[in-house]
C-alpha cells in the first residue's frame, strides 16, 4: 500500500515538474513571440463608407456626383520587412507617412485614385502579404467644373479638424466651400463597419457572428434650383472674358436659377494629392479663382444704383418724374471740383435721365435729396448686409453710413461725396447678389425673398444630426414614399414704398432697355427692364455691370451681370444678359454644348 502511495506521488511530483518546466519556457524563452503572435490573431474594425449625398439641378440632373474609387493603404501595425520588400518592388510611396505612424492600426492611403486595371494587378502582385489592403471607396465626382463656387469641392479632413470632431476618420473628405461646406453635416452620410477575425498574417477569416454589421447610410440628397442649361450657356459667353460673375434669381420666391464665377478650379482637383508646384499656381492666380464674386466681389454698383437714388427723392417728395436740374453739358462744377457725365445731355426729366444714365442729372439729385435719404433708402434695401444666401463666406459690401464717414473721416467728410454716392461711385461697394436681390425688389414691388440655392433636401431617415435638420426653419418635412423631404418655404420682407413710384422706376428701366443704354438687351418677344453701370476702377480698366428683370408685367427672372476690368456696361455686360434672356424665354436654339452631349 505504502509502496503505491510513493507511485502516486512521485507520478504527480513528475508530472508538475514538468508541467513547470513547459511554462517557464513559454513564459521566459518564447513569452515575447507567443505575445507577438497571440497580437496579430485578433480582431478588425472594417470600416463602410457612407457615399456622400447626391446634388442635382432643378430638373433633376446630376451636378455632383458619387464615383467608385481604387486606393492601395497600409496598416503600418502589421507590416513585417516581407511586405515591404514586396512593395518596393511593385509601387513607390512616400515612406515617411508610414514612419510617422508605425504603431497605428488603422489603415493609411498610399495611392489612390487607381485604375480598375491597375487594383488587380496589384491584387494579384500584393496578394497574402501582411498589413496591405486594396479598397473600393465611395468618392465624389463633379462633372461640370463651372459649378465650383455654387457647390465648392470637398478635400482631406485636417489634423486640427478631426481633433475637433472624431465622428470622423482620419481618411474622411470634408465639405469646403458652396454647398458642400454649408450642408457638410447632412451630406457627408454616417459610416458602417463590422468586425472581422484575422489570422496572424493580416488575412480576414471571417466575421464575428456574435457582433452584427452595422450598414452606411448615405448622405442627403440635395434638389437645388439652378439651370444647368443656362449655366452652360454663361460659361461660353464668358469665354471672352477673364474675370467675372453672373447670378439669376426668381423674384417670386428668390430661387437662383444662375451662380457663375469666373475664374474657376476643377473641384475634382482636390479629390487627390496634387504637387506643390501646382498648388503654388493656384494661390498666386491673380484671378484669384477661389475667391466667389457673386457673393464676395464687392465693387461700386456704378449707374445700376441711380434707381435708388431716385427712389429716395421721390419718396421724401424731392423729386417728381418732371424735375428738370441744370443741363447737362458733359460734367457739374461744385466747389472746386469738375464732376463729369459720360456726354452732354441736355436738359432730361427723371425717367430720360435714369434710361441716358445721365451723371449730371443724378449729381444734382444727389445735392437735393442728401446722403442720409440715399443711406436710408440703401439700408431699407439692406444694402451693407449679407443678404442670407445658403452658401459661406458671403461679404456684406460697404455701405457709407454717416457714423461710418464719420470714423473715417473724424467727423469732417467733404460734401462731394454724396454727389460720387448719387451715381453709385466712391465710398459704396455691393455684391452682384445684393444688386439682384435690389431688382428683385423693384420687379416685386417692395418685396423682397431671401436667396437660396437649395429647394429641397431628401432625407432617408434621422438617425443623425436631426438637430441640424430641426434647425432648418425655412424648410417643411413632407414624408413621401417612405422618405422625408425637407421642401424650402420661401419667406419675403416687404420695403414699404410708394406703388407709384415703383411703377415710375419700373417704366425708367423698361426704357433703359427700349432706348438707353440698355438697348442691347431689348427683345421684341419680351418686356425687359434693366439698367447698365461701369464702375470706376483706380486700378486699371471700368468693371461693366448690367441688372434687370423680365418679363415687365409679371417678372420671372431677375439677371445680374458683371464683368470685370473691360469697360462700358452696355458694351460687356448688356450682351451677355441679352443671350441670357434669350435663352430664358425659349427665343433661341440651343447653340451652346447641352449636359446631356456632355456624357452625362
Amino acid at each position: 500500500m505504502i509502496r503505491k502511495i510513493r507511485v502516486v506521488f512521485y507520478t504527480a511530483v513528475g508530472f508538475s515538474l514538468l508541467f513547470f518546466i513547459r511554462l517557464f519556457y513559454l513564459q521566459v524563452f518564447a513569452g515575447a513571440k507567443y505575445a507577438h503572435l497571440a497580437h496579430f490573431q485578433s480582431i478588425r474594425r472594417i470600416v463602410w463608407k457612407a457615399p456622400r449625398g447626391r446634388i442635382f439641378d432643378q430638373k433633376g440632373r446630376v451636378v455632383a456626383d458619387v464615383k467608385p474609387s481604387f486606393s492601395l493603404s497600409l496598416i503600418p501595425r502589421e507590416l513585417d520587412s516581407l511586405t515591404e520588400r514586396k512593395l518596393a518592388e511593385v509601387v513607390s510611396w512616400d515612406k515617411e507617412l508610414i514612419n510617422e505612424n508605425r504603431n497605428a492600426y488603422s489603415p493609411i492611403e498610399i495611392l489612390a485614385n487607381l485604375s480598375q486595371e491597375k487594383a488587380i494587378e496589384l491584387e494579384e502582385r500584393l496578394s497574402g502579404l501582411r498589413g496591405v489592403r486594396l479598397e473600393v471607396r465611395p468618392i465624389r465626382y463633379y462633372p461640370y467644373p463651372f459649378l465650383f463656387h455654387a457647390l465648392g469641392s470637398v478635400n482631406k479632413i485636417t489634423k486640427e479638424e478631426w481633433e475637433r470632431d472624431k465622428t470622423y476618420e482620419k481618411r474622411d473628405f470634408i465639405g469646403r466651400q458652396g454647398i458642400e461646406r454649408w450642408y457638410e453635416k447632412i451630406l457627408r452620410g454616417k459610416d458602417g463597419f463590422r468586425l472581422v477575425e484575422v489570422d496572424a498574417r493580416g488575412r480576414e477569416i471571417g466575421d464575428l457572428p456574435e457582433v452584427e454589421e452595422v450598414e452606411p447610410v448615405a448622405g442627403c440628397d440635395l434638389y437645388l434650383s439652378l439651370d444647368l442649361d443656362l449655366l452652360f450657356l454663361v460659361d461660353s459667353l464668358f469665354a471672352p472674358y477673364k474675370r467675372g460673375a453672373c447670378v439669376a434669381l426668381d423674384p417670386r420666391n428668390g430661387r437662383v436659377l444662375i451662380l457663375y464665377s469666373k475664374p474657376y478650379l476643377d473641384p475634382n482637383l482636390f479629390l487627390f494629392a496634387f504637387p506643390p508646384e501646382v498648388w503654388e499656381r493656384i494661390k498666386n492666380n491673380p484671378g484669384k479663382p477661389f475667391f466667389n464674386r457673386v457673393t464676395q466681389a464687392q465693387f461700386p454698383p456704378g449707374s445700376t444704383f441711380k434707381p435708388l437714388v431716385a427712389l429716395a427723392g421721390l419718396e421724401n417728395g424731392r423729386l417728381r418724374s418732371s424735375s428738370r436740374f441744370l443741363p447737362c453739358n458733359g460734367g457739374f462744377k461744385f466747389g472746386n471740383r469738375y464732376f463729369r457725365c459720360w456726354t452732354a445731355h441736355g436738359s432730361l426729366g427723371l425717367i430720360d435721365a435714369i434710361a441716358q444714365s445721365c451723371n449730371t442729372y443724378f449729381y444734382q439729385v444727389g445735392l437735393a435729396i442728401g446722403l442720409e435719404e440715399i443711406i436710408k433708402m440703401a439700408e431699407d434695401f439692406n444694402f451693407g448686409k449679407k443678404t442670407g444666401i445658403d452658401l459661406p463666406g458671403e461679404e456684406k459690401g460697404i455701405l457709407p453710413t454717416p457714423a461710418y464717414l464719420d470714423r473715417k473721416y473724424r467727423g469732417r467728410y467733404p460734401k462731394g461725396i454724396v454727389l460720387n454716392l448719387a451715381i453709385g461711385q466712391g465710398e459704396i461697394a455691393v455684391t452682384p447678389i445684393q444688386l439682384a436681390l435690389f431688382y428683385c425688389a423693384i420687379a416685386q414691388k417692395g418685396k423682397i425673398y431671401t436667396p437660396h440655392l437649395v429647394d429641397s433636401i431628401k432625407f432617408p431617415c434621422r438617425v443623425y444630426h436631426p438637430t441640424f435638420l430641426d434647425s432648418l426653419s425655412d424648410f417643411l418635412p413632407v414624408i413621401r414614399d417612405k422618405d422625408t423631404i425637407y421642401t424650402y418655404l420661401p419667406e419675403a420682407r416687404e420695403v414699404r414704398l410708394s406703388l407709384e413710384n415703383l411703377r415710375l422706376i419700373d417704366s425708367a428701366l423698361q426704357f433703359v432697355v427700349e432706348r438707353g443704354t440698355g438697348r442691347r438687351a431689348f427683345l421684341p418677344e419680351v418686356k425687359v427692364c434693366g439698367k447698365t453701370g461701369t464702375a470706376e476702377n483706380p486700378f486699371g480698366a471700368d468693371h461693366a455691370w448690367f441688372v434687370g428683370y423680365a418679363p415687365k408685367e409679371n417678372p420671372t427672372i431677375v439677371l445680374c451681370v458683371l464683368v470685370e476690368n473691360v469697360g462700358k456696361g452696355g458694351v460687356h455686360a448688356v450682351p451677355i444678359a441679352s443671350r441670357i434672356f434669350r435663352r430664358y424665354f425659349h427665343l433661341e436654339e440651343n447653340g451652346t454644348v447641352s449636359p446631356m452631349a456632355k456624357g452625362e
